[in-house]
């Protein structure tokens, strides 16, 4: 046992570096950069957005406000919920329910009933309220995740790589939901991404692996890089 310990202190000590974190923490870069991908749509797609919902008319700014509003208390309230799940239960199954909800969001976006004024609006906002819930747990989820799988002094680089993909999908979303908007592929946006997107859901969940709790900790690591050695704890109050 003494031996194995050894060997795992050894590589753990290995430099690391993207593709070290692309391996291990895959799941963590599909969830936060499917939000990336899509977190710009409304915000560049406001007048679109309003037409759909009533053509002709002159923009909607009250309704557009509120749709955006709203989702932002959703993720506020969400980030609460999930951080606390985090702490409890499986990241992997939290990513993949958050993940699949997120697409489902989307997808549903997609079959909209366009031209029917509040009628639409209340479709788009009640989806949009959908994919903000989902998407408020992806950073606390994330962040219990890392804590668990890295070691305290790759954690900023694990996080600076994470937020400099983000901005890079961000943009990218940014660019492709803007010109088929603009061609009115608005629906075909929707399903393929919500598509995708569940598909994610679904393969973290049958492959994902669990970090053990607290295994990048210095006071447990070199216990409990064993796997026979199973660490148990309880969160009280």
């Amino acid at each position: 046992m003494v031996m194995e310990i050894e060997d795992d202190l050894k590589n753990s000590e290995k430099s690391v570096g993207f593709f070290y974190f692309l391996r291990k923490l895959w799941s963590n870069f599909l969830i936060y950069n499917s939000y990336a991908f899509t977190l710009s749509t409304v915000f560049i797609n406001f007048l679109i957005f309003s037409n759909i919902m009533w053509p002709g008319d002159d923009f909607h700014a009250t309704e557009m406000g509120i749709m955006v509003g709203t989702g932002m208390y959703g993720m506020a309230i969400s980030g609460i919920i999930f951080g606390i799940l985090a702490d409890k239960y499986s990241r992997i199954v939290l990513m993949s329910f958050t993940e699949i909800v997120f697409g489902v969001g989307l997808l549903y976006n997609g079959l909209a009933p366009a031209g029917l004024g509040s009628t639409t609006f209340i479709f788009f906002l009640v989806f949009n309220l959908v994919r903000s819930f989902a998407s408020g747990g992806f950073y606390p989820i994330i962040n219990s995740f890392a804590n668990d799988a890295t070691e305290e002094k790759q954690r900023s680089q694990f996080f600076g790589i994470l937020q400099a993909l983000f901005q890079l999908f961000q943009i990218i979303g940014m660019v492709i939901s803007a010109f088929l908007f603009q061609n009115l592929y608005w629906r075909e946006y929707f399903w393929f991404t919500g598509s995708i997107f569940i598909i994610f859901g679904f393969v973290i969940l049958l492959k994902g692996k669990e970090p053990k709790r607290a295994a990048s900790h210095e006071e447990l690591k070199h216990i409990l890089l064993n796997e026979r050695i199973k660490y148990d704890y309880k969160l009280n109050r």
